[in-house]
């Protein structure tokens, strides 16, 4: 089973979802934007914790963040970077104490949802690479998820954008040795 570097190829994840493997039994999977599938031999949580780590993140203290921000007490899409805002869905039933049920989406990879009534399953996220993921939301919850996706985004902005010389701010008004035109 290949390691996949997250460092490296961050931008290419659409989601990881948990899942079961043969002979592993707990494990997690990635789909990435070209349409591959990688399973990894972590759980969902730890791989979400090593991409945390990846952008020098405490993901205990985004959660929280993204509660206060929201008004909300359980789960929560996490701005990893202003281009990787997870999505946290519920995509299977555990077959044993600790196995997670929840996985994360790409926002930017969303590119719709809809209601399905198959099994366990309520809603599918169809995303941006052709790929669809089945979930136990339904699709209003779907909605208020991607809502909220748009909130911590657009909060994130705010709070850690630079500001550019177009935006008509000051920021670039300084002694800097490597301008040219210092004052």
């Amino acid at each position: 089973m290949e390691t996949f570097d997250l460092a490296g190829r961050w931008q290419e994840i659409v989601c990881m979802i948990p899942t079961y493997l043969p002979d592993i039994g707990n494990c997690s999977e990635l789909w990435l934007s070209g349409g591959a599938k990688m399973q990894q031999p972590v759980k969902v949580e730890s791989l979400l914790k090593a991409l945390a780590k990846v952008f020098a993140l405490d993901l205990t203290t985004l959660k929280q963040i993204q509660k206060q921000i929201l008004k909300k007490g359980k789960l929560v899409p996490l701005p990893i970077i202003s281009r990787l805002v997870l999505i946290p869905v519920k995509v299977r039933n555990q077959m044993l104490p600790g196995d997670g049920t929840i996985g994360y989406v790409a926002y930017r990879f969303v590119a719709g949802f809809e209601p399905i009534n198959e099994e366990d399953f309520k809603s599918s996220i169809a995303l941006e690479n052709g790929q669809t993921l089945k979930t136990f939301h339904t699709a209003r919850t779907l909605d208020e998820r991607t809502h909220q996706a748009e909130i911590v985004l657009q909060h994130y902005k705010q709070l850690y954008q630079l500001p550019t010389r177009d935006s008509g701010s000051d920021c670039h008004n300084f002694n800097c040795p490597f301008m040219k035109n210092n004052n």
